[in-house]
């Protein structure tokens, strides 16, 4: 059995209505596809489907976690990962691609929707691999680094000089400047 047929919604057999479905996403998951930005993640992917006879409507709500490294302390973290996606299906016998729009068969008896829990675990992958650690009681920070960056964020306290006129253009304007030279 494929491991990407358990992701089979049966949508012949549906009644017009409200469905859901919910699948777990693991590691097994992620290997089927070929430079995954998962590694190793656990995620729950709740799907609500609406079948009309004409359309459908799916939400799928991806959460969970995933191992990486922190990009602030450069530690191991499970970061959370959490998206929402919509998809439109519409029945229709030409085939058509419109870039809203999932365009299906009317007898079409499976739809297989791996690719697109997948798309949306990744599109939930934040930019940079940083959370609030500092929430997280099982977190493992580098308090060294931490403290490295907290100490370059602080300015330096300019002293002023002993006339207490620290402006720049007064030490310019003491430069004896001859334009004839």
């Amino acid at each position: 059995m494929d491991a990407k047929s358990m992701f089979d919604l049966p949508i012949s057999g549906l009644r017009n209505g409200i469905h859901h479905f919910q699948f777990e996403l693991g590691e097994r998951f992620f290997e089927g596809y070929e430079q995954s930005p998962v590694g190793k993640g656990r995620f729950h992917a709740v799907v609500t489907l609406e079948k009309n006879s004409d359309a459908m409507v799916m939400d799928c709500a991806i959460e969970g976690k995933m191992a990486a490294t922190c990009d602030r302390c450069l530690e191991p973290i499970q970061l959370p990962v959490s998206f929402e996606q919509t998809y439109f299906f519409r029945y229709s016998e030409e085939a058509r691609d419109d870039g809203d729009v999932i365009y299906l068969q009317p007898k079409t008896p499976v739809l297989n929707i791996a690719d697109m829990l997948y798309e949306a675990t990744c599109l939930g992958i934040p930019m940079t691999k940083v959370y609030a650690c500092e929430e997280d009681p099982e977190a493992k920070c580098n308090i060294e680094i931490l403290n490295i960056l907290q100490a370059s964020r602080e300015e330096p306290k300019e002293e002023p000089d002993e006339t207490g006129n620290d402006s720049v253009w007064e030490v310019l304007k003491k430069l004896n400047y001859d334009q004839n030279n």
